[in-house]
């Protein structure tokens, strides 16, 4: 008794191939454009940025207890997050 086993039978057909290569560069191309378009209108920014192209980086924090906020950076850094005259910017 002989068993044979077909390589051609487990491979997956081309036209199958060919269209998940066309999903995924549709996909990738979702993606890009999905990128650009949260970059253009600043989905995800926040004061320390300049625009969503422009990212700091820095995220900025609030106290809770005193309303004081803080810039903190990718780094694990902190400072105090001052307005244009010098004085600490609080929220209440």
């Amino acid at each position: 008794m002989t068993v044979t086993i077909s390589i051609n039978s487990m491979t997956p057909s081309s036209s199958f191939v060919r269209t998940m290569k066309r999903l995924l560069v549709l996909l990738i191309i979702a993606f890009v454009v999905l990128d650009l378009l949260f970059n253009a209108i600043g989905v995800g920014t926040d004061d320390s940025d300049q625009d969503g192209f422009h990212r700091s980086g820095f995220s900025v924090r609030t106290d809770y207890k005193t309303g004081l906020q803080y810039l903190v950076t990718p780094d694990g850094g902190i400072a105090q997050r001052m307005d244009a005259d010098g004085h600490q910017i609080r929220v209440r």
